[in-house]
């Protein structure tokens, strides 16, 4: 081999290595960027959250293609299920605690001294609590139909829920729950939104942690 062959050959070597470590720092560059940008949208998200005037529901559609591109499941499906509506009951739904509502069911069809308008309702329930049965009920409805429900005054009101008959009963009966509980639901929500955008925040910070391991 020459020398201005060999020269040719190490000159083409350094040339390659070059262009190589070049590319490799734009792709940094460009990786950068778009981390950078992901560090702002999470964060003008997580404002939007916070803010109780936002629309839940929006933030939720907003939240729902970040979680596609971190191809977070968890966070995907739970997205779904609150723009969506749960489709069923099931042990996995049962992760979502705040999707419970404790509710009372009266024992009796006729409370002397006592009806539907009474603004004391849960005082009674309070004094009573043998006349009513306590169960836990599963809201499954979309976060758009719980945004509209608030009551009036939900410290003075109630809710009146359909209760599905189970065991031996036939048909449905009723039960009562405090008028906060869909806004304490859909608050529950905001503060499982927020706790899953951080994780991806802290994904954003660290490539190495995979999300759904906060």
């Amino acid at each position: 081999m020459t020398k201005k062959t060999k020269f040719r050959k190490v000159y083409g070597y350094c040339l390659s290595a070059a262009i190589i470590f070049t590319c490799a720092a734009c792709f940094s560059r460009q990786e950068a960027r778009e981390r950078e940008n992901e560090y702002k949208n999470i964060l003008v998200l997580l404002e939007r959250v916070r803010n109780v005037e936002t629309p839940l529901s929006e933030c939720l559609a907003q939240a729902l293609p970040i979680a596609v591109k971190h191809n977070d499941k968890a966070f995907v499906r739970f997205c779904q299920d609150e723009l969506f509506g749960y489709k069923k009951v099931s042990a996995e739904n049962k992760r979502a605690r705040y999707r419970f509502l404790e509710v009372f069911c009266p024992l009796k069809k006729d409370l002397p001294g006592l009806t539907e308008e009474s603004p004391e309702l849960f005082m009674f329930i309070d004094c009573y609590p043998e006349l009513f049965q306590k169960k836990e009920l599963f809201i499954p409805q979309a976060i758009t139909v719980l945004e509209k429900m608030h009551p009036a005054d939900p410290d003075r009101s109630f809710l009146k829920l359909v209760c599905p008959a189970r065991g031996n009963s036939s048909g449905a009966g009723f039960c009562y729950a405090r008028g906060n509980s869909f806004l304490n639901i859909v608050e529950a929500v905001r503060g499982e939104l927020i706790r899953k955008l951080m994780g991806l925040f802290s994904y954003a910070e660290n490539p190495m942690l995979k999300p759904g391991d906060e």
